[in-house]
């Protein structure tokens, strides 16, 4: 009996100690899932497949369908978007997990995302079409084109990375535009092409393969080539104004069309190209 009582009084005190260390942990990350084949307004609950408007603390997941982001739905932590159109305006927090574009529609939107950003991965067709997609968190763009038109706007205020040989195109009709105002950087021995015209107020970088930019556009600031590595102007050229430009070791500036270099610092950058002027 004293023996039982012993193990009795240990099963008890570890049950407390699971149960108040367990009351410690965060909650596990909620998921509001949009029903395939639907169109709306995402404060309508029966939109959901749970039966439940998402909420700021929510991951949303949105395979198939049409999602209005309305006043009701503006703000979730995260959004899982496989396929379907979304539109409205929505702001990801990210303060738990990242977001994750695989394929999908953003049409008519004003998407941002913040702290743990966005993964631009392989999968679906991805299309911006005349919406915005606001970037203020860390964003890795591993896999798939990304089509884009009738005055789309990508704008990085954080740090965008990509590491395959992906395109930027402007499949959409119209214009498009990239905004550099953070931090770009590529990586990888293949070709990265932006189409879209790339203007450039923060840092650009190449450090492996080559970025090709072949829409045009302005850089006022930083940009810099690693060795190996290839800046590639397309025909449409491009303009340098201030800032400054520096390759290393074997690392090349190949400009094409009406490529002109106004007050850019960098008389060690390395530059190539019968239409560029330096």
């Amino acid at each position: 009996m004293p023996h039982q009582s012993r193990h009795v009084h240990w099963l008890v005190l570890a049950a407390a100690f699971a149960a108040a260390f367990c009351w410690q942990l965060p909650a596990a990350q909620p998921s509001k899932n949009w029903k395939k084949g639907e169109a709306g307004n995402a404060g309508n609950n029966s939109k959901w497949v749970e039966e439940v408007t998402p909420g700021s603390n929510d991951r949303i997941k949105v395979e198939d369908g049409n999602v209005i982001f309305d006043t009701e739905v503006s703000e979730a932590d995260s959004l899982e978007f496989v396929g379907g159109v979304v539109s409205g305006s929505l702001t990801l927090l990210g303060t738990v997990d990242a977001s994750l574009w695989t394929g999908g529609e953003i049409d008519g939107a004003t998407l941002t995302t913040n702290s743990n950003g966005l993964v631009i991965g392989a999968g679906g067709v991805k299309k911006l079409k005349n919406a915005s997609l606001n970037l203020s968190g860390p964003t890795s763009w591993t896999g798939g084109d990304l089509s884009t038109g009738e005055d789309a706007i990508i704008e990085n205020n954080g740090t965008l990375t990509t590491n395959f040989g992906g395109k930027i195109t402007k499949g959409e009709g119209g214009n498009s535009t990239f905004r550099n105002k953070g931090s770009f950087v590529k990586q990888a021995a293949d070709t990265t092409e932006i189409e879209a015209l790339f203007d450039n107020t923060g840092e650009l970088s190449t450090t492996a393969g080559t970025l090709k930019l072949s829409g045009g556009g302005k850089s006022t600031n930083q940009v810099s080539v690693g060795d190996g590595a290839t800046l590639e102007i397309g025909a449409v050229g491009y303009e340098f104004e201030g800032g400054t430009l520096a390759t290393a070791g074997s690392g090349l500036i190949k400009v094409g069309g009406n490529t002109t270099f106004k007050g850019a610092s960098g008389n060690s950058a390395k530059v190539r190209g019968e239409a560029g002027n330096l």
